[in-house]
């Protein structure tokens, strides 16, 4: 929740950056001190394990070492450093400096995958057999320093002034938590005011808990560009839901189930990051989707599987090319522009399955069912998804990824920023070849609705729900289901 901790975000307003903070560089600071530290931890600990098993005795170790096994070893320093900081980048430990999360799950799943892969790499293709013993007490060592590291890091690096805070709500929680900031229990923290989370106005010179009011939640955008605010915390009062899901619940003869159709916003609580301010629980809505190591291994995924799908599919796109051209001699590829990540324009390559000239007379317009403009051997590469294979090429090149959000035109984007709302959070992703709309929507959904997918694959997506979604994608082309 941390602004600092955003991948990225708007530019530092210039009252801050007079002041001599800078959230951005702070963050990069940190990253670095860890990283840097990681690096010599990792060669630190790889020696202490050597030193440990070689002049002090273990209980549970079957005597010392002799001092002649750190000669025969193959020692591969390079690799324990460079699979140290892989493996904590992968579980996403630098992805995360705030210290107010918690650090040591992820150095631990990091460490023990660092671990098992350095085990498998010395017996799989070393001849002489590496001490077990050192594998054991290299990790419990490296566990140790790098628990301490990351814990210490953020709390000597902080910004060079308090972290201001803005609380949206008048509630019991809210007074309650207000009191706590005030004795001290969050550290360096200004808080900046209350904002009420109604819509009415507020009077001037209105307090609440002792704070000065200073608005109402339209006021919030301009309230936190106004008053530098780092962090806004939003903490509601009783809402009916809450009574409703309560009433259900005490009924144990009941066997109802309560679903809910989710808002935009509701939709992006995604990525349950749990931050414990005090006494008061809170979560994190995920500002920048997916970790940079994550987004780093996908798009290596993506270019090798574009690679080899383009080489073993060549001859069914001969073909599928060869049915378009001789349909009606028009051309075999439609080229069209599409915004991509980040709002930026890019060219979209498919076969050809309307007639050459289906929109001179209506301009652009979104498909309907049973589109006439739509020719007979393109309406099956449609329902087969035959025309997305020249997409393969956008994947290689960068421009979109195996699965994501379907890329739409700038037109209709520029409408749609307009009338949905969180609309443009879809953008923070690369679009894809499928997703959870083509996949459990309809071909023909409202944009509405298909923004909800899209939310949902944003701030829940991951490398497994990937492999999910393609695997279901290859159902679908097969049962033409949702065509």
């Amino acid at each position: 929740m941390s602004a600092d901790t955003a991948p990225a975000g708007p530019p530092t307003p210039p009252a801050a950056a007079a002041a001599g903070w800078s959230p951005a560089a702070n963050a990069r600071l940190r990253w670095w001190l860890l990283v840097l530290g990681d690096v010599l931890i990792a060669v630190a600990a790889y020696r202490m394990a050597f030193w440990l098993r070689t002049h002090i005795y273990i209980p549970i170790f079957a005597g010392l070492l002799p001092m002649s096994r750190w000669q025969e070893v193959p020692h591969q320093l390079w690799l324990v450093v460079a699979s140290q900081v892989f493996w904590l980048h992968v579980s996403g430990v630098y992805d995360n400096p705030d210290a107010r999360r918690g650090v040591f799950p992820r150095i631990l799943q990091g460490g023990l995958v660092h671990v098992l892969f350095l085990m498998a790499f010395y017996y799989v293709t070393r001849d002489i057999g590496f001490p077990r013993s050192v594998f054991l007490s290299y990790f419990v060592l490296d566990l140790l320093l790098l628990t301490a590291w990351h814990t210490l890091v953020p709390r000597v690096v902080r910004a060079r002034r308090p972290l201001r805070l803005l609380v949206v709500g008048l509630s019991r929680p809210a007074e309650q938590f207000v009191a706590r900031v005030r004795a001290g229990a969050l550290g360096e923290v200004d808080l900046v005011g209350l904002v009420s989370a109604g819509s009415e106005p507020v009077a001037a010179g209105t307090e609440f808990a002792g704070c000065p009011v200073l608005g109402n939640r339209d006021d919030l955008p301009r309230l936190a560009a106004e008053r530098r605010v780092d962090e806004v915390l939003l903490i509601p009062g009783e809402a009916w839901q809450d009574a409703l899901l309560d009433s259900l619940r005490r009924d144990s003869t009941l066997s109802t189930r309560l679903l809910v159709a989710p808002s935009a916003y509701e939709t992006m609580i995604g990525r349950l990051e749990f931050l414990n301010l005090e006494d008061l629980l809170t979560l994190e809505i995920a500002r920048w989707p997916g970790s940079t190591s994550m987004r780093a291994a996908k798009r290596a995924a993506d270019a090798a599987l574009a690679l080899a799908l383009l080489v073993l599919l060549s001859p069914l796109m001969l073909v599928a090319a060869l049915l378009v051209k001789l349909q009606d001699g028009g051309p075999v590829f439609f080229r069209q522009e599409r915004v991509g990540e980040r709002l930026r324009p890019f060219v979209i390559h498919k076969f050809r399955s309307m007639r050459p000239d289906a929109e001179a007379g209506t301009g652009p317009v979104l498909a309907t069912a049973d589109d006439p403009r739509v020719t007979p051997w393109g309406r099956f590469m449609r329902a087969t998804r035959l025309d997305e294979l020249p997409q393969l090429w956008n994947v290689l090149v960068g421009q979109m990824s195996f699965v994501g959000p379907r890329p739409e035109r700038p037109e209709f984007v520029r409408g749609f920023l307009a009338e949905l709302k969180c609309y443009g959070e879809r953008f923070k992703v690369k679009p894809g070849l499928t997703g959870l709309a083509q996949v459990h929507g309809r071909y023909l959904s409202t944009a509405e609705n298909k923004l909800r997918y899209d939310l949902a694959y944003v701030y829940h997506q991951s490398m497994w729900l990937d492999v999910v979604l393609v695997l279901q994608t290859l159902r679908v082309v097969l049962t033409r289901k949702g065509t």
